[in-house]
Formats: structure tokens, C-alpha cells, sequence
């Protein structure tokens, strides 16, 4: 196999993959980071030393795929690569295929045993601590002080399972928690939820949520690199038109419980939001575009138009 382009993911698939293609003399490597690895909760340094092992490996890196603006902007702050070789492609979902269910809404509260005017607060993710749900546990008391119905759905598989669960009897929330093992990749499962909340600590630019608003989920997600380009894509409209969720800072339990409680409280506000989000992905973060784009990009790496 004499391959023309090499693609490399992620951090530790990437330097290898990217080392190997150089090696093997493949003449165009692209790399898409999907969250630099210095931005991963890492000491100050192991945070360093990633930075130049990415700087390094910038030099042998035709382009760089940022899948949000916002790590197109951390790649240039950090002098990771030339400006020239970063190419902003959001990822994308099947917008025919993911949409709000009625029915999958009333099955799924019947699995579980919600009661018709249950405040239903879902995630969707790995229970691991890139995640943030021991914050999304630790707001939960505050939820429950204003909002007596409401009911969190946990929706994942992970080792920090026990811990979180241990968490929830620690906090007595327990009885207020569902932990959905069983079924994790079924996207009907987002109508069943009245609010999407993914309290993550670093990002690229996560799926859940353009899945959530795809089924007119309104969403609250932490003010971090990916996410904060879902909510509110640089796309224009300054005024808001595009805005399809709450960010709250990260590691806070009490600003995500306020936006929680911010949205139960208006229904109207809820309401706008799921429909933008609903827009924002059929315009925005469709798979259809995200294909246009890379064969795009690929044509033009492979007819030397991007120079590398």
C-alpha cells in the first residue's frame, strides 16, 4: 500500500500516525487533534511538553483539522502550526436520520418510570472525568430545591460508574438519578429530555449536544473549547439568532444548576432555543457539509493549491 494522504486522530494516534506517515514517505499527513492534549486537565509540565511535542510534529504536518473555531484559535495562540495549514471543519450529524420522536419520548419515560410532569435533565457520555458529571451531580441538591419533579438521566458506560453512583448516595440524590447502561447509542433516547447538559471540561467539539438540538433539546454545556461553538457558532447574527443553549463556566455546579433552573423557569425561552438549536444543526453541523468540506480539502491538498 502506497498511500497519497495519511489521516491521523487524536493525540497519541496522531503523533504515532503522523511519525509513520513521515517514515513510510507519504506525501501529504493531515491531523485532526479532536482536543489538544495540553488542554486535557494536564500539569503545568505535562502541558508544556505537550505544546512542543505538537509544535514538532506541526513541522511534518501538511494540515491541521480543527473541528470548532475555537481550536482552530487555541492552534494559533499556541504556535502549534502555520496559519495556512489550519482548516476549520465543524463535525456533523445525519439530520434526516436524528430528529424528536413523540412516541420514543413516552416509551422511554416508561422504561424508566417518570411520572408525566417530571423535569427531565439528561447526559449523554462516558463516565469519565473528561465529562464533568461529578459536577453535573453536584448541582443536582440545588436543582431539587426549586424544581421538587425534576429527574436526572445518566446515559453511558464507563470505570467511574461506582464512583458516581457512590457520589449520588453520598449527596442523598439517589432516588433522583437514573443511570442508563443499557442502551447508550440510541438517539431517540434525547425526546424523552426536557434540558441536555454536558458539563465537560475540555472538548473538540462534541456529537451529544448537535444531537440533543437536532431533537429540539435545549442545551447547557460548559464555556470550553467545542462547546462554546455549538451554542453559539461564529456564523453571525451578534444579536443572538443563532444561540442554541446556556454556557456556564466550568467545575461550577452552582452556575449549571442556575441554568437549569433558568430554563425550567422559561418555558418560552426553552422553546426558542430548541428551535434554533434544530435549525443550527440542519444549516450548520450536518454531515453532509462536514463531507463536502474534507473532500474539498482533500482535493486541494492533493492539486498542491495548499501548499505544505
Amino acid at each position: 500500500i502506497n498511500p497519497h494522504i495519511a489521516l491521523a486522530h487524536s493525540a497519541k494516534a496522531g503523533a504515532l500516525g503522523r511519525l509513520a506517515a513521515k517514515w513510510a514517505s507519504v506525501p501529504i499527513i493531515v491531523y485532526t487533534p479532536h482536543a489538544f492534549p495540553f488542554l486535557m486537565g494536564v500539569a503545568v509540565s505535562r502541558r508544556i511538553a505537550f505544546a512542543m511535542i505538537e509544535r514538532m510534529l506541526g513541522y511534518i504536518t501538511s494540515a491541521l483539522i480543527a473541528v470548532s473555531h475555537s481550536e482552530r484559535g487555541v492552534a494559533l495562540h499556541e504556535r502549534i502550526i502555520s496559519e495556512d495549514k489550519v482548516h476549520v471543519i465543524e463535525n456533523g450529524i445525519d439530520v434526516h436520520r436524528i430528529h424528536f420522536d413523540a412516541n420514543a419520548r413516552t416509551l422511554w419515560r416508561k422504561r424508566w418510570q417518570v411520572p408525566d410532569d417530571a423535569f427531565v435533565i439528561g447526559c449523554v457520555a462516558d463516565f469519565r472525568v473528561q465529562k464533568g458529571h461529578e459536577d453535573l451531580i453536584r448541582c443536582i441538591p440545588l436543582v431539587l430545591k426549586q424544581i421538587k419533579p425534576a429527574t436526572f438521566v445518566l446515559v453511558g458506560r464507563g470505570e467511574r460508574e461506582a464512583h458516581l453512583r457512590q457520589l449520588c448516595a453520598d449527596l442523598d440524590v439517589t432516588d433522583h438519578v437514573i443511570f442508563e447502561t443499557d442502551i447508550c447509542d440510541d438517539w431517540s433516547i434525547y425526546s424523552a429530555f426536557d434540558v441536555y447538559a454536558l458539563p465537560s471540561l475540555w472538548e473538540g467539539l462534541p456529537y451529544t449536544p448537535l444531537e440533543a438540538m437536532a431533537c429540539k433539546v435545549p442545551v447547557v454545556v460548559t464555556d470550553v473549547v467545542g462547546n462554546r461553538d455549538v451554542v453559539a457558532p461564529p456564523i453571525g447574527g451578534a444579536n443572538g439568532e443563532w444561540r442554541a443553549g446556556l454556557l456556564v463556566p466550568p467545575r461550577n455546579p452552582h452556575a449549571l444548576a442556575r441554568a437549569i433552573i433558568t430554563l425550567w423557569e422559561h418555558e418560552e425561552l426553552r422553546h426558542r432555543l430548541s428551535e434554533c438549536g434544530r435549525r443550527l444543526v440542519e444549516k450548520h453541523f450536518n454531515v453532509d457539509r462536514m463531507v463536502r468540506q474534507m473532500e474539498h480539502l482533500y482535493e486541494q491538498l492533493w492539486s498542491g493549491m495548499v501548499q505544505y
